[in-house]
């Protein structure tokens, strides 16, 4: 019984896979490796001159400088111990003078300190399993909390963890991003992107969008916003507060379980089956599409830093950008 358990999840997994390669995949361009470093992961994100990454219960921080690591012991407590980390830690956010972890299973954030690689703040906070609810910048932590069912965005003290604002929300949310003086927050269910004003806290500007997405990063003037399941990327602009432009990539997925960066110039979005796409915003076209090499398996959680792009998965895997 347990043998044809595996074995039907098996099929699953290949088959949802296999439907996520687009049509012209023998056009695919390989992913150039630089390093695998053993080390199990989700979410990452870059700063503070390293890569950082919940790996089986600890914040795994490595050093672009040698591929080095150092593995940072987080309070486990006793909410979540049967969840994966994926499940537990969402969304690992860099800014104010710190690495935050949100832990879900226990509803606290954790304050790393780069410099010493401690823990030196806990924040309690109302936090359920939606994926990148946490934000960081223009002074605070925000992040979107159970209050009304996921209809609130709390801000934090960076340096004291004090809670400064409730944000009421016009619908349950699950993504934060913090760029150009405002907080942006997408709804979960709804095609809306909410701008927040940090120095009311109010909901400024409500932005209709393709559809409803977690998926956000920012740069190049822009908040970016991916939907890997219909294969396109929207870019709002951080000062007009429009959509200025929608991109195809032509790799479409079952559902959208991916995650999107920006870098040197180029937006790069990858999806459940490690294909990553590298878009340019400057002509609203895709440049590229590249695969994992034959035999390796990667995951779909992408972040840039010191020249390299880093994809998570059964190992962090260090990639050259291509040109």
């Amino acid at each position: 019984m347990r043998t044809a358990a595996i074995l039907t999840s098996m099929a699953l997994l290949m088959a949802s896979i296999g439907a996520a390669i687009p049509a012209q995949s023998e056009s695919l361009k390989e992913l150039s490796i630089q390093a695998t470093i053993p080390r199990s992961g989700y979410s990452m994100a870059f700063g503070f001159g390293s890569l950082w990454m919940m790996s089986e219960g600890r914040l795994t921080r490595i050093n672009p400088a040698d591929n080095s690591v150092i593995d940072i012991d987080i309070p486990s407590g006793e909410g979540g111990t049967l969840l994966a980390d994926g499940d537990k830690y969402r969304g690992i956010a860099i800014g104010e003078g710190g690495v935050w972890v949100p832990d879900v299973g226990n509803s606290v954030i954790y304050k790393i300190d780069p410099q010493t690689n401690a823990v030196t703040l806990t924040i309690p906070t109302f936090i359920v399993g939606s994926a990148g609810n946490i934000g960081v910048g223009a002074g605070s932590i925000w992040v979107v909390t159970f209050e009304s069912h996921d209809k609130t965005l709390t801000r934090y003290n960076p340096d004291t963890g004090v809670q400064e604002a409730l944000i009421p929300l016009p619908r349950p949310c699950r993504g934060v991003v913090v760029d150009f003086g405002k907080v942006w927050v997408a709804a979960a269910s709804s095609p809306e992107l909410y701008v927040i004003d940090p120095q009311a806290n109010r909901v400024a500007t409500t932005i209709a969008i393709h559809a409803p997405s977690h998926l956000l990063t920012s740069g190049i003037g822009s908040i970016w916003i991916g939907y890997d399941s219909e294969g396109l990327v929207q870019g709002v602009d951080g000062g007009l507060l429009q959509v200025k432009v929608s991109i195809e990539t032509g790799v479409t997925d079952m559902e959208s379980d991916g995650d999107i960066t920006t870098s040197r110039g180029y937006i790069w979005m990858i999806n459940r089956s490690s294909i990553v796409a590298q878009i340019d915003p400057e002509t609203a076209s895709l440049a590229g599409l590249y695969r994992p090499p034959t035999g390796t398996l990667m995951g779909r959680r992408i972040s840039f830093g010191d020249g390299s792009l880093w994809i998570s998965g059964r190992s962090v895997f260090r990639v050259k950008p291509p040109d």
